[in-house]
């Protein structure tokens, strides 16, 4: 089962919003009908909120922020917040060489894996971001 996990403790550490969690294990034969149900585009995660819907983790992240600063998702400091902001983004979208070496799937058992030059070079470079925000 793959667990949009940044979604997840957003929404339920800081108690943003009462929701629906709707769990969909990955490797079953159904789950792309499964994900379509839930989510018109096919994308993953999704939340609903009425009529509308958001199919990225980034966006319902900003979306659950506008709605609701009082739970403190992005620092209140504007600079710290461009900050974060930039490095939620490249830890979103980026880091493309660990993405596909090392996917986030805790189903998958991986042994003797030799970690590339590139995969150590994300490794170092999420370390970087995390050391400094």
């Amino acid at each position: 089962m793959e667990i949009f996990l940044e979604i997840y403790l957003a929404v339920e550490d800081r108690q943003v919003e009462e929701f629906e969690e709707v769990k969909i294990l990955f490797h079953t034969d159904d789950r792309t009908q499964l994900i379509q149900a839930q989510s018109p585009s096919g994308l993953v995660p999704v939340l609903e909120d009425g009529d509308l819907v958001i199919n990225d983790s980034l966006a319902i992240a900003e979306y659950l922020a506008e709605r609701h600063p009082e739970a403190g998702l992005w620092p209140a400091d504007a600079s710290a917040r461009d900050i974060a902001r930039a490095a939620a983004a490249e830890m979103h979208s980026g880091l493309g060489a660990l993405r596909s070496a090392l996917p986030m799937n805790f189903s998958l058992v991986r042994e003797g894996l030799d970690r590339s030059a590139e995969v150590d070079a994300d490794i170092r470079r999420i370390t970087d971001i995390w050391e400094n925000c």
